[in-house]
């Protein structure tokens, strides 16, 4: 299961399933589970919030699709000029 790198833009979610993951990023119908290393800890802060992610993505399994973030950024009403 080799990662590709990818930029992703959802919504910050809490994680409700087992393991260490904490938060998800929703991007559609696509939910991933973000990693707990690196940038990823700091998304802990921003549920709720809609975000840019520059990671490594690799599907893990059927539906599980993770995501090491090495950076993102926080998006604002004025970055609506793309839709979701």
């Amino acid at each position: 299961m080799e990662a590709s790198m990818r930029k992703v833009r959802g919504d910050v979610a809490p994680f409700s399933g087992k393991g260490e993951c904490r938060v998800v990023l929703r991007e559609g119908d696509v939910e991933y589970r973000i990693l707990p290393r690196g940038a990823g800890v700091d998304l802990a802060d921003e549920v709720g919030s809609q975000v840019e992610v520059d990671g490594f993505v690799r599907e893990e399994g059927e539906d599980v699709v993770s995501i090491q973030v090495r950076s993102y950024r926080v998006l604002d009403d004025f970055d609506d000029d793309e839709s979701w």
